[in-house]
């Protein structure tokens, strides 16, 4: 739950700071701009210009999706690597730590991070543009500050994050660069080319692998400092192959023959195939 005076959140009309009222019913501006903090827990910082059409953000159908396969237990071992990782890296450093999870989703990775760290002070932050997904999140875990707003805009102030975290989520460098500390560090988890190629092989006619260095940051403030690969074969039974390839953008681009050949299997051996990249933000 966002605290009274430890707040990094910035006012999306104006960019001054926002505040946590002594009711802990909204956040304001010195320019009094206000937002309510919602029932759930969440406050709402997506501006009415930074969203196209009346739904942004995944579907009800894409997070229950989501959540069939996190849940289950599929992602599993990326969150722990993503965890072992930060574990390390944070290693010596200072308490009052600062985590953002940006394109959260449903809250999943962050909340897996909280559970499995041993320190006490750290803030924790997620993100997304999916009103929906951070209702979700709001249900996992009400102590991290959850916000419906766009990654491509963040609404927090400059220079107040220590991590951030994108998993399978575009990024833009730029607010990036503008939100980190000096020296923070930022967490990529992007896909490589082997990653559910076996889904892949089921649903295109023809399967064009992208070059893996795509993924490479384009940016000369950040360093990668370490760069670890997964890969693993995960067994999907039926009833998930839906929830599998429904949160993932193949859904979309798949025929209907080929989405009922692959709901016909009983089950399928699918190769987990990722990278985590860790960039030293250096200016």
């Amino acid at each position: 739950m966002f605290k009274y005076n430890d707040s990094i959140l910035k006012c999306p009309n104006c960019g001054e700071s926002l505040i946590k009222d002594t009711n802990n019913k909204m956040f304001s501006c010195q320019n009094n701009h206000c937002f309510d903090i919602a029932k759930q827990g969440y406050i709402n910082l997506l501006m009415s210009n930074q969203i196209k059409g009346k739904i942004h953000g995944d579907s009800s159908e894409m997070l229950n999706a989501r959540k069939n396969i996190l849940f289950g237990g599929y992602y599993k071992s990326i969150s722990n690597l993503l965890v072992r990782t930060i574990k390390q890296e944070l290693k010596g450093k200072k308490e009052n730590t600062s985590i953002l999870d940006l394109g959260c989703g449903i809250g999943y990775y962050l909340k897996e991070i909280k559970d499995s760290l041993d320190k006490t002070l750290i803030n924790y932050y997620g993100i997304d543009i999916s009103k929906s997904g951070i209702v979700e999140a709001c249900k996992l875990d009400k102590s991290i500050n959850w916000v419906v707003g766009s990654t491509n805009k963040l609404p927090y102030l400059n220079n107040s994050v220590d991590i951030l975290i994108s998993i399978f989520s575009p990024i833009t460098l730029t607010e990036c660069e503008r939100v980190l500390k000096k020296d923070g560090l930022l967490f990529v988890i992007s896909p490589n080319q082997g990653h559910l190629i076996e889904l892949k092989e089921i649903i295109y006619p023809n399967i064009i692998l992208k070059r893996e260095d795509r993924n490479e940051l384009d940016s000369v403030s950040f360093i990668k400092i370490n760069s670890s690969n997964l890969k693993e074969v995960i067994s999907v039974k039926n009833a998930d192959l839906k929830s599998l390839l429904l949160m993932t953008p193949h859904y979309w681009k798949s025929s209907i023959k080929a989405k009922e050949e692959l709901y016909l299997l009983d089950s399928l051996d699918v190769s987990i195939d990722i990278e985590l990249k860790t960039y030293k933000y250096k200016y």
